[in-house]
């Protein structure tokens, strides 16, 4: 791949990113603000309750078992998959080390 591709391709995900957070702000998953791009203390929690409850599994499994089932309260079943993935991914990137304890 060219140089310019990449660099395409990078923008896209970062603006894609970008928009999935807002998403998330807007449904008190992220904190609304501009300084800092941050979870919100309520949905850490009840992630790291969610993973405290999941018994089977590697630490990763259980990581993104965990991040899937705290967004399972926020956003509809009918949501497609790869929308849902998209956005725990993200939340991974923020929470997953501190619950797998790779900190």
């Amino acid at each position: 791949m060219d140089k310019e591709y990449c660099k395409m391709l990078e923008d896209y995900v970062e603006q894609l990113s970008m928009a999935l957070i807002i998403d998330m702000m807007k449904k008190g998953i992220f904190k609304d603000s501009s300084e800092e791009i941050m979870l919100e203390n309520k949905f850490v929690k009840e992630v790291k309750q969610n993973y405290s409850q999941i018994k089977e599994g590697t630490p990763e499994e259980r990581a993104v078992a965990a991040v899937l089932n705290a967004l399972s309260n926020y956003y509809d079943a009918n949501m497609y998959e790869e929308e849902i993935l998209a956005r725990a991914n993200i939340i991974l990137n923020f929470v997953g080390d501190e619950l797998t304890g790779k900190k």
